[in-house]
């Protein structure tokens, strides 16, 4: 007579099941998506309105791992914070929690490659000494990405602005 297994046999079962279909959803695998590289650049900047206050137009291109490369398109994929820092160093948090448009959020990545252009207007901004001369980025996946992905984690980075003294 063959011996049914028991009820912990079955209940560790399930779990390996659930570890295995744990990447998948509605049977579509999410993709997970790793970045090696990462360059943050100023195109522009200049006084906005309001004391203190800087525009900043800037880029951020980021490059996955080889093994990883994979085109991924849908909406609200990336989340982009930004921080003004007195160092090269961001603690807190971010001056502005999003900084893309729906649009840029919903960047593809393609080739392994994703290119983000967009401004932002932070306050409190100068030149001078125990002013903030530092932007401080953090890209991370979206809120409510459309399609589902794993990111193994945000890139951050700060660019020093070439800010000077106000009179």
């Amino acid at each position: 007579m063959a011996r049914l297994p028991s009820a912990w046999a079955l209940l560790l079962l399930a779990g390996a099941v659930l570890v295995v279909y744990s990447d998948m959803v509605n049977g579509d695998v999410i993709p997970n998506v790793s970045f090696h590289t990462a360059k943050f650049g100023l195109s522009s900047w200049g006084a906005a309105p309001g004391v203190n206050n800087l525009r900043v137009a800037f880029w951020v291109k980021v490059t996955t791992y080889s093994s990883t490369v994979q085109d991924l398109t849908g909406t609200g994929l990336w989340k982009l914070s930004l921080s003004a820092s007195r160092t090269n160093v961001t603690s807190g948090a971010p001056d502005i929690k999003q900084s893309l448009s729906s649009g840029q959020s919903s960047t593809p990545l393609s080739g392994g490659v994703l290119h983000i252009k967009t401004e932002a207007v932070l306050s409190g901004m100068g030149g001078c000494d125990g002013d903030k001369a530092y932007i401080c980025f953090k890209l991370a996946k979206g809120d409510n990405p459309h399609p589902l992905f794993k990111l193994a984690s945000p890139i951050k980075g700060c660019l020093k602005l070439p800010l000077k003294c106000k009179e």
